[in-house]
Parts: structure tokens; C-alpha cells; sequence
């Protein structure tokens, strides 16, 4: 019978990747902007705008890539190709190295190796927010035509099958006067936990404007909108959660 001394098991000094693959499905977010001659060329611009600042918030920790569809608002709008078909970056989950949480050190050497994954890190977040700037410019600088008609309805329907299966969050944005006019889609697909917001909603008599919102609002719940939020120009609307943007 041989003996021999006991060997502590060996402990595992180096540090993984340590930078998870994202846990959750990115975004889809659906635009729709009304090109209708009703709806003030200026208004269209600030709604592009709006968005194009909007997209790199997209960016989360722990999200997988993001798909962006720019509709057109005009008569019998369904069925028409994106004007613009975008993909915003993934971003890796951030590491646990936050320093301070991690096991106790074994060295200067992990310490660094630490400090360089969450450099690593840092870089891709970095660089997925510039893709997602780069991919916010083809927005801000879309040029557009008018065309007669405002098939709201038709918006509606593109977005439903764009969304249709999609498991992470679905997001709505809307830029209109939200005044019908001309061939319309009578839509009645799901909006079933969508995040609508309408942005750039032009008006200009207060009672009409209450009766408008009114309506929209009730239709998009009747649809199964997770959220609906109305913004008229010049009011900030907070698109995409920019407070996650430095979390």
C-alpha cells in the first residue's frame, strides 16, 4: 500500500471570459412617419431627429441585437417595403468584475487580467454605440416626398408582422397628425404588449387635439398596447428608456 501526502485541489487562478453572451433578445422597433401633404415637412424632421438621438439607447447590457423598420404614412400604407431596414449592436452583459463583488484576488496578476476584461468590455460598449450612431444617421438623414393620404391602420398592420413571435420588448413610434385620410386598412392585428409612443403630434385646436388622443389612445389599448404615450412638438419624449443608456 503506497501513501503519499494529500494535494490540495487546484484552484483556478484565471479568470474566464467573464463577459456572459447576452441573456435577452434584443428590440424590434417599428417607425412609422407620416409623409401625408397634412403633416408639416418640419415635423417629420423633428421626429427623425428625435429618433436618430433616441436609437443608441437601444444599447443595453445583456441585449442582443436590436431591428429597426422605418415605415411610410400614406394612402393604403400596407404592404410597402421599409424605407429602412437597421440593425443596432448586441452588447455583451457587463462583467461581474465590478472589482469590488469579485472573489478575493490571488495576486497582482488576476487583479490585471480582472481590470482588462472589464476594459474589454468597455470597448464594446464603445463600439456598439457607434454602430448605433452610424445607423441612427441613414434616419436623421432620410429624404422624403409627400403622397396624399394617411393610412394609420396600414402603419398598424406592417408593425403587427414585424413584431409577430418576437420574445423581447416590441416598440411602436409613430409620427403623425393622426387625421385618417384617403384608403384606409381597417387594422385589427394585435398590438398585444407594444410600447406605443406617437411623437411630433401636430395640432393646433385644443379640443381637437383632446378628442384625437382620446381616440387613439383607447384604439391602441383596445389593441393590447402594453403603454400608449402622446407628445406634441417641442415635448421631450423620453424614447428607447434613455436612463438605461449609462447603466
Amino acid at each position: 500500500m503506497t501513501s503519499g501526502c494529500l494535494r490540495p485541489a487546484p484552484q483556478n487562478d484565471k479568470p474566464a471570459d467573464a463577459i456572459p453572451a447576452p441573456a435577452l433578445p434584443g428590440d424590434k422597433v417599428v417607425f412609422c412617419l407620416d409623409i401625408s401633404s397634412s403633416y408639416d415637412d418640419s415635423h417629420r424632421r423633428a421626429a427623425q431627429q428625435t429618433v436618430a438621438d433616441a436609437l443608441p439607447h437601444l444599447v443595453r447590457p445583456g441585449r442582443g441585437t436590436h431591428d429597426v423598420y422605418v415605415y411610410e404614412i400614406s394612402e393604403n400604407s400596407y404592404g410597402r417595403p421599409p424605407l429602412l431596414t437597421l440593425t443596432v449592436p448586441a452588447l455583451r452583459e457587463k462583467p461581474a468584475a465590478s472589482l469590488e463583488s469579485a472573489p478575493p484576488l490571488q495576486g497582482s496578476a488576476l487583479t490585471e487580467q480582472l481590470e482588462k476584461i472589464v476594459d474589454k468590455w468597455e470597448d464594446e460598449r464603445r463600439d456598439a454605440r457607434r454602430g448605433a450612431r452610424v445607423e441612427a444617421e441613414k434616419v436623421r438623414d432620410l429624404r422624403l416626398g409627400t403622397r396624399e393620404g394617411t393610412d394609420i391602420g396600414g402603419c398598424l398592420e406592417n408593425a403587427a408582422e414585424q413584431f409577430r413571435d418576437h420574445k423581447g420588448d416590441r416598440r411602436l413610434v409613430i409620427a403623425s397628425d393622426l387625421r385618417v385620410h384617403g384608403v384606409q386598412q381597417l387594422a385589427a392585428a394585435r398590438l398585444n404588449g407594444v410600447t406605443v409612443d406617437v411623437i411630433e403630434f401636430a395640432c393646433t385646436q385644443a379640443r381637437t387635439c383632446d378628442a384625437l388622443r382620446r381616440t387613439w389612445t383607447k384604439r391602441f389599448d383596445a389593441l393590447g398596447a402594453r403603454s400608449v404615450n402622446i407628445t406634441r412638438p417641442g415635448v421631450s419624449a423620453a424614447l428607447f428608456g434613455s436612463e438605461a443608456e449609462d447603466k
